[in-house]
């Protein structure tokens, strides 16, 4: 007898009485003996070294090599997805960041940009032209400004002239610490306070602006302070009889 017929025929010895007891569970066939001499046939060069049960490993080495002995995969931003996740963010960010500054450098440079004006006479001349108010001679400083075509320092210079001519007449006190909104107060009862003011109005809105004056405003404004400036000086002149 073959060992392949021999394995045939002990499955149908092994499957038989399930299979009668299905069939006829009430008269079951009787066993056939299986000698000793028939079983060491059967298994005869079987290897059963393969179905050794191997060790069961350390909990350390699981976590190390992952559960079931599978490695794991990198979690976390560590993870090859988020890795790539991340860099587009970044270069979203950066591309973003580098348009803004694009776009402000281009839009700068059509824009006028409010720069503080230069003048020759430095704010060093100026203070010691107001500490010494009285005796300036602020015609020569005005004739310089427009010669130069500074024209916002002229009109600083005749305000200084305007201050000048009130202290003169008694109608401020001159300080140069004292603000303009002071010398209003003073001349409040002053037949000068409209005009005053006016001429305060339009100091503040050329020097405080920080920005150049035109050639046809300032020759609309001068006219304004020198009127005054004389309508002071006549002040002062007697009257004849």
């Amino acid at each position: 007898m073959s060992r392949i017929a021999l394995y045939i025929k002990i499955a149908g010895w092994l499957l038989l009485p399930s299979w009668s007891s299905a069939q006829a569970p009430e008269t079951p066939p009787p066993l056939r003996p299986f000698s000793e001499q028939e079983w060491q046939r059967a298994k005869e060069g079987i290897d059963y070294s393969t179905d050794r049960i191997q060790p069961r490993k350390k909990r350390s080495d699981q976590k190390k090599n992952g559960v079931d002995g599978l490695a794991k995969e990198p979690s976390g931003w560590l993870g090859s997805a988020n890795a790539a996740a991340l860099m587009r963010v970044l270069a979203i960010v950066i591309g973003g960041v580098a348009l803004v500054l694009l776009l402000r450098s281009l839009l700068g440079l059509r824009q006028p940009r409010n720069k503080k004006v230069d003048y020759t006479l430095s704010a060093a001349e100026l203070e010691t032209i107001e500490e010494n108010l009285h005796e300036a001679n602020l015609e020569d400083f005005i004739r310089q400004a427009v010669e130069r075509q500074e024209f916002a320092l002229a009109i600083r210079l005749y305000y200084l002239t305007v201050l000048q001519n009130l202290s003169w007449q008694n109608a401020i006190v001159w300080q140069r610490d004292k603000t303009n909104r002071d010398y209003l107060r003073e001349l409040r009862h002053s037949e000068w306070l409209e005009t005053f003011h006016e001429i305060t109005d339009i100091f503040e809105r050329v020097w405080y602006g920080n920005r150049p004056v035109p050639a046809a405003e300032f020759a609309r404004l001068a006219p304004k302070f020198r009127a005054f400036i004389h309508q002071i000086q006549l002040a002062s002149t007697p009257q004849l009889p």
